[in-house]
């Protein structure tokens, strides 16, 4: 089972609230201090400070970190790199969904498109950067 993608942020409330929209509900919050060498040593950073969050939903986990130290870089990458590409979601009202999250930051570089067995489907970016894919199929 799939028990949580983690998302390094700037901004843990803002991405809280992001994701609050995607239906995911806060469960756990918790930081830890600078020179904490347990989460040191897993994360393999020579030094971190962080606040975190789990948010549940859809039968996984989004856990959130945003780093005091070290400073977090921002550097959205083109899909066709190797790593994470996007997550998907599927929609029941694809207009409605799109109107609701860009409300909540997130941005769109095109309209839904529609492919031949009537799915309508978009992709866009999270206030973090993360691709994100909204799929409504016919009914």
């Amino acid at each position: 089972a799939v028990l949580h993608t983690a998302v390094s942020t700037a901004d843990l409330d803002g991405s809280i609230d992001f994701w609050q929209q995607l239906g995911f509900a806060e469960t756990r919050r918790w930081e830890w201090p600078a020179g904490t060498q347990v989460v040191n040593q897993l994360l393999d950073l020579p030094d971190s400070a962080a606040r975190a969050a789990l948010m549940e939903g859809h039968g996984t986990g989004i856990e959130l970190f945003e780093f005091s130290v070290p400073h977090p870089g921002r550097l959205p990458e083109p899909l066709h790199r190797i790593g994470y590409t996007h997550m998907a979601f599927s929609s029941d009202d694809l207009d409605a969904d799109m109107g609701r999250l860009r409300d909540a930051g997130m941005t769109f570089w095109e309209d839904p498109v529609e492919d031949s067995a009537g799915r309508r489907m978009v992709y866009g970016r999270s206030p973090e950067g993360l691709v994100i894919e909204l799929v409504q199929h016919p009914v």
